[in-house]
């Protein structure tokens, strides 16, 4: 069963305002690539292509999820110009939420490669390197991914195209605390957590 959406494009010019810019279009759900508690990615089509659409799953999100949606629109827009960062391509108003138009790659995220079967050594060799690069030029550019793990980088196999997506945590250096939080709110994966990221170390996260 297809589910239907209905969106309206938005464009930001300040993290608190945004101003409509065309008519409702639909679209149908063509693959969901991932869920949590806060939001779905589907993978869409349309006559010039296929596209992504992250999704805020609250009918009704309280406003400060609203802020880091439009914070995360502002952050990944401000890195376009960097080879291998997901390109964000609008914000758009869904029913009484918000809505990521995302470049899409047509690649698998590297948890879901792994999970199928060990990524060969020459794969790695070519995508480690890249992955690296990327994350400086980002660090450069002033920003902090902060969840920088497998479930985040996609990688088409065919093509060779690499990206870094995700920027839902992500922080300006200088905009960085390091207020010690309750285990249950810290942000992230686990796992992938910089030790500065549990803020227990009274230092702020960095580029390092």
């Amino acid at each position: 069963m297809r589910i239907t959406y209905k969106l309206q494009k938005l464009d930001q010019p300040t993290r608190t305002t945004a101003i409509l810019l065309n008519r409702n279009r639909e679209r149908s759900m063509e693959e969901l690539l991932h869920e949590s508690r806060r939001t779905r990615v589907v993978r869409l089509s349309r006559p010039s292509g296929a596209f992504i659409l992250k999704i805020l799953n609250r009918a009704l999100p309280p406003q400060e999820e609203l802020a880091r949606f439009r914070q995360e629109y502002a952050i990944t827009t401000s890195l376009a110009e960097i080879p291998g960062v997901i390109r964000c391509q609008g914000l758009i108003r869904h029913l009484e939420s918000l809505a990521l138009e995302l470049e899409d790659i047509g690649g698998v995220s590297l948890d879901r490669l792994i999970a199928a079967a060990p990524l060969p050594l020459k794969d790695f060799l070519d995508i480690a390197p890249r992955l690296a690069d990327i994350v400086a030029r980002i660090h450069a550019a002033g920003v902090v991914h902060r969840d920088i793990n497998p479930s985040n980088v996609v990688w088409n196999s065919v093509s060779g195209a690499l990206q870094l997506i995700d920027f839902g945590i992500a922080d300006r250096l200088p905009e960085e605390l390091a207020e010690a939080l309750p285990p249950t709110l810290l942000e992230g994966s686990l796992a992938f957590l910089a030790p500065e990221q549990t803020g227990r170390m009274n230092r702020p996260v960095d580029a390092r």
